[in-house]
Parts: structure tokens; C-alpha cells; sequence
């Protein structure tokens, strides 16, 4: 969860923006899940 609750610092490298971007897609569509339940 840290990773998405800390804002993505240029520099970081293509590595890491690329994980922050995969589950800053991935987490709205979990806690819709967590939602509907």
C-alpha cells in the first residue's frame, strides 16, 4: 500500500513508475470488488 499512497518521484526509474502505474490500475478495480461484497 505504500507504494501506491506515496507519489511517484521522477528519477525513480522506468522499473518502479511502471509498478506504481500497474496497481494504481489494479487497486480501484479491488476495492470495487470489496465493495460490491
Amino acid at each position: 500500500m505504500n507504494l501506491y499512497m506515496s507519489p511517484p518521484v521522477e528519477g525513480r526509474g522506468v522499473i518502479n513508475s511502471r509498478q506504481f502505474l500497474s496497481h494504481d490500475l489494479i487497486f480501484p478495480i479491488e476495492y470495487k470488488s470489496y465493495n460490491e461484497v
